[in-house]
Order: C-alpha cells, then structure tokens, then sequence
C-alpha cells in the first residue's frame, strides 16, 4: 500500500497481531503522527485531561440538611 501512497514509508511493527493495541500503539501513533503532521509530537507525559460536573438541584441543600 505504501507504493501507492506519495511520500509514504513502509514501516515493519514486531509482534504477532495485527491491531495496533496489542504492538507497540506509541510507536504506531507515533509514526502515523509523523506522517500526517511532518513532525512528532511531544513526550507521553503523566498528564490527563478530566472533568469535574457540578449539579445544583433546586431545594437539594435544604433537603440534605433535613434528613
């Protein structure tokens, strides 16, 4: 497939399976990174993005106070 694509290189992951979560997926992501982009993106970092929601349920505090 590589031969058809302009500019593409054929890469040759070890491992028995042909899903990228059970390779090497950084390297995988790394490589398809480098290729779309040009470029390889910064270090895995111990980092996360999470969310914190807030509800407000109209009375809720004055019920919670009662029981």
């Amino acid at each position: 497939m590589a031969a058809y694509i302009r500019e593409a290189r054929f890469i040759e992951f070890s491992g028995e399976y042909h899903l990228p979560w059970e390779n090497d997926s950084d390297r995988i992501r790394a490589e398809i990174e480098a290729f779309v982009t040009g470029t390889h993106g910064m270090l895995a970092t111990n980092r996360f993005l999470t969310t914190v929601q807030f509800l407000d349920i109209v009375a809720s505090t004055e019920r919670a106070a009662q029981l």
